[in-house]
């Protein structure tokens, strides 16, 4: 058998080619340049038609933007409206806790004084207790006691 001889390959290099830059100018589409250009004015061959419907279709747009806008004013005033009765009832409320507040201030008053008489203290009015403190002062016989808006005055016995 034959051998076979071994060609020797040549190598090839490659040649490392430059890209080229790309322009600075911007090419132009066709779609850029429709776009570009200004809409024609209404004086140019318009029709009466096209005018027309485009100043409906803002009035459209104009009537969305002001019932969106009614709409939103009646919900705000419904709003106003239950906050008002919140308000109203709770200023009932608060009115009924402060005249059981008085009321329980009273009946307070009036056990501590009842509990006071049984044990020797007497109960003078706050007119009294003005006079009671003048004299109290200058006389000093029985000491007084405010609680409250009334003014207490010990016996001889308890003092």
């Amino acid at each position: 058998m034959a051998k076979k001889k071994k060609t020797a390959k040549k190598k090839t290099t490659r040649r490392r080619v430059a890209k080229k830059k790309p322009s600075a100018k911007k090419k132009s589409s066709a779609t850029s340049r429709k776009s570009a250009r200004p809409k024609k004015s209404t004086s140019r061959g318009t029709s009466v038609d096209t005018l027309l419907k485009r100043f409906e279709q803002e009035r459209r747009a104009k009537e969305t933007v002001l019932d969106g806008s009614q709409k939103q004013i009646q919900d705000l005033q419904a709003k106003v409206i239950k906050l008002e009765e919140q308000i109203s009832k709770l200023k009932q409320k608060a009115a009924a806790t402060q005249s059981e507040m008085d009321q329980l201030d009273s009946r307070r008053d009036a056990e501590v004084s009842e509990l006071l008489v049984r044990l020797g203290v007497h109960l003078t009015g706050s007119s009294a207790a003005t006079e009671s403190s003048k004299t109290n002062a200058s006389s000093s016989q029985r000491p007084a006691l405010t609680l409250g808006t009334s003014t207490l005055e010990l016996d001889k016995k308890t003092s």
